[in-house]
């Protein structure tokens, strides 16, 4: 945990705070909840033949809201941190994760 590192640590620790309390959620499926805290947003005619699974959706849905009440408390008070959602490549990440070849990925 120590090793990670991003714009806004508070929005790293809520999520890893929610992590840590989905008791579905293993390694592969943290890497991908992780992986959408990248503010990395696919082009527009991107295309990802990866979904992620029903564990990462749930609680990304959960983060949602989160992410949304601390955009609002960061604005109250003047902050502009990133609270970077964005679940583009987290099935991606998730298959990566689990042992598919970077092969079959691309």
């Amino acid at each position: 945990v120590g090793a990670l590192s991003g714009d806004n640590g508070l929005w790293l620790g809520m999520v890893l705070m929610e992590a840590a309390a989905s008791e579905e959620l293993g390694p592969v499926q943290l890497a991908a909840v992780l992986a959408t805290t990248l503010d990395e947003r696919l082009r527009p005619n991107a295309f990802v033949a990866y979904s992620p699974s029903p564990e990462v959706l749930e609680l990304v849905h959960i983060l949602a809201d989160r992410a949304g009440a601390l955009q609002q408390a960061q604005f109250e008070y003047g902050l502009a941190f990133p609270v970077a959602l964005e679940t583009g490549t987290c099935g991606l990440v998730e298959a990566w994760a689990s042992g598919t070849e970077w092969s079959e990925l691309v």
